[in-house]
């Protein structure tokens, strides 16, 4: 049924002048392979995650228009 459902949503993708390029067949997994990806993911989840003394400048800049007065009379060029 996955296979089928891959097959259609490439004739879509395709048909639209997409392309779509399946790296792995869909296939049933086990108890234990599910185990493995979840531990994998937890890493993974630990290594990204933000630890003391890492820097983020996002809250630094503040984007905007800047100062605006718009009840001064404005200017025609």
């Amino acid at each position: 049924m996955l296979t089928t459902a891959c097959e259609s949503c490439k004739e879509v993708i395709e048909g639209c002048k997409g392309r779509l390029l399946i790296k792995e067949a869909p296939r049933a997994v086990s108890e234990r392979e599910d185990k493995l990806l979840q531990e994998k993911l937890e890493q993974l989840d630990k290594e990204n995650a933000e630890v003391d003394g890492d820097d983020s400048d996002d809250h630094d800049y503040e984007e905007g228009m800047g100062d605006v007065d718009l009840d001064a009379p404005s200017l025609a060029v």
